[in-house]
């Protein structure tokens, strides 16, 4: 008869070491006994046989103890839990342990920027983050890795020598090998801190670009590039270029980043009527093992060539697209929409980006061959006068070339849309139609066209400083 030795369940039982030793699960109790090593057949036959009846009747059988190893630390969820360490350990060879899925960290390199007491956070944050302050503690928890993993149950600081530039920090987690079982280590996390400057202060190389945008205008003066300097200093579009390039009929601006150069060609975009012409993509290098290419891109962007003041001829298909606007405009406004103006019947209309690429045109005259012309009277007429028109006055005037005084009495009779502020005795600029040399498109068409286009009216020194 085999004898029983009933233990209760708040600690294992011990023995010999050696001894192999049976434990059923009794109502809350172990019960043990002892089996010889030269146990017969007969007796092991008994022993399977009730080990299958104890599994039958819902009894839980352990393996063999092995009382030499070291315990480990656990935690129980409930207090009826059996917990056996060294059965824990064999049982879970290839399960993943804390000492095994996060290793002590050593030599993590955190950057920090000395001047604002930053820390780099990937991708591209900086962090403000005090020494032993929980934003200090959250970036270096960050780099462990498989944290996620396990159950993080406390982390703190370990006192280090400022000059060291080490931070250790000591963490505590936690992981379920079985139902509501839990292993439980230690740890201590190491990083190197390593000082650089911010990008704000780094100077940048003027030849390490990633992305260049070409700026484009065929004309013969640079007007428009003088609007868009002032406009980009005062909205700092230029920030994030290491170089900027004048060119003939242009300017090359070189960005280290791809992105940059695409939000400056955005910004250009919203300024001024551009197309986007070209965007080229050079391989530079090739690093085939780990399959990583470095280009270098190049947006070329084109400018409208209208120009402010510019006299413009549309021919009779082209003016009929723009609402019948008349053979000859002039362009009163240039931003990232060009305005059209018939100083005949001060009829207005606004020409959209893609409406012109659609259908490019070019002016005639340019404001470079501006002529000066005096006016000798002036005779509103006010028939045309409309509402919505407060800016402009619709006029017949006589005028007389400057440059003509004392040679001959030439006088033309024109219209013009500055009778609001032009009197007699003034000076106007304007374009000489009677002896420019036009297209030979527009020369077919020179019979109905006036003699000259008043632009705009010239002021003294003094008077241009009052207005």
């Amino acid at each position: 008869m085999l004898r029983f030795r009933v233990q209760p369940s708040g600690g294992l039982p011990t023995g010999r070491l050696g001894d192999q030793r049976r434990a059923v699960w009794l109502g809350g109790y172990f019960a043990r006994w002892p089996m010889g090593r030269s146990a017969s057949c007969d007796r092991a036959r008994v022993w399977e046989s009730k080990r299958s009846k104890a599994s039958r009747e819902g009894w839980r059988l352990e393996s063999p103890l092995r009382a030499e190893e070291p315990e480990k630390r656990v935690s129980m969820d409930t207090p009826t839990s059996f917990i056996n360490p060294p059965l824990i350990r064999n049982n879970l060879k290839g399960e993943d342990l804390p000492q095994k899925g996060m290793t002590n960290s050593k030599g993590d390199a955190n950057k920090h920027l000395r001047d604002n007491r930053s820390y780099f956070q990937p991708p591209t944050t900086w962090v403000k983050a005090p020494l032993e302050s929980k934003e200090l503690l959250a970036v270096c928890l960050k780099k462990v890795k498989k944290l996620s993993e396990f159950r993080l149950v406390n982390a703190e600081f370990i006192c280090t020598d400022p000059n060291s530039k080490r931070i250790q920090v000591k963490v505590k987690v936690q992981r379920e090998v079985l139902d509501g079982v839990f292993v439980e280590e230690q740890h201590t996390i190491e990083s190197v801190v390593f000082c650089q400057n911010c990008t704000s202060c780094t100077p940048n190389d003027p030849n390490q670009w990633e992305a260049v945008v070409q700026v484009r205008q065929h004309v013969s003066h640079m007007r428009t590039f003088y609007y868009l300097e002032q406009v980009i200093r005062k909205h700092q579009a230029h920030i994030g270029a290491t170089k900027i390039k004048p060119i003939n009929q242009g300017i090359d601006f070189f960005f280290a980043k791809k992105s940059d150069a695409t939000k400056f060609y955005d910004f250009l975009g919203r300024v001024v009527p551009i197309k986007q012409a070209r965007f080229h993509k050079e391989l530079v290098s090739q690093d085939i093992k780990s399959n990583i290419c470095r280009y270098r891109f190049n947006i070329a962007a084109t400018i409208c060539p209208i120009c402010h003041d510019d006299l413009i001829y549309l021919p009779p298909k082209l003016s009929s697209s723009v609402g019948y606007l008349g053979p000859l405009v002039i362009c009163t406004k240039v931003r990232n929409t060009i305005t059209l103006l018939n100083p005949f019947t001060l009829q207005k209309y606004v020409l959209r980006r893609d409406q012109y690429w659609r259908a490019p045109f070019e002016s005639i005259l340019s404001s470079m061959q501006l002529v000066e012309y005096i006016v000798l009277d002036v005779k509103i007429d006010f028939c045309r006068a409309k509402e919505g028109h407060k800016k402009y006055a619709s006029a017949e005037v006589q005028i007389a070339r400057v440059s003509d005084f004392g040679r001959n009495d030439t006088i033309f009779c024109v219209k013009t849309h500055l009778g609001h502020l032009l009197k007699p005795g003034d000076c106007a600029l304007g374009y000489d139609l009677h002896g420019a040399n036009l297209d030979t498109e527009v020369e077919k068409y020179i019979a109905s066209l006036p003699d000259a286009v008043l632009i705009k009216k010239k002021y003294g020194s003094k008077q241009q400083n009052k207005v």
